[in-house]
């Protein structure tokens, strides 16, 4: 069943996330989430780990607090430049 809530921006155009709805979901607090822009408005998920460089959501490892997927990643680690 969806559950609807209405919101009004503050004065620095934020809006919170009401408790029952982040208890719904199995939200915490400090947890990271995406914005989307899709056509019906604003999309508001959880965090999706995704390529910095080609935007892909498979084989994604963390370097240096860079997600970068494992075809880049071998990519990179062959190219010269990035071996200075």
């Amino acid at each position: 069943m969806d559950m609807i809530k209405s919101k009004k921006l503050t004065a620095n155009c934020a809006v919170s996330i009401p408790k029952e709805m982040r208890l719904y979901k199995g939200w915490e607090g400090k947890m990271g989430i995406d914005l989307v822009a899709v056509p019906e408005g604003i999309l508001i998920r959880p965090h999706q780990k995704v390529c910095r460089f080609c935007g892909s959501c498979e084989n994604i490892r963390t370097v240096k607090n860079v997600d970068v997927c494992e075809i880049c990643g071998a990519a990179i680690k062959e190219d010269p430049e990035c071996q200075k």
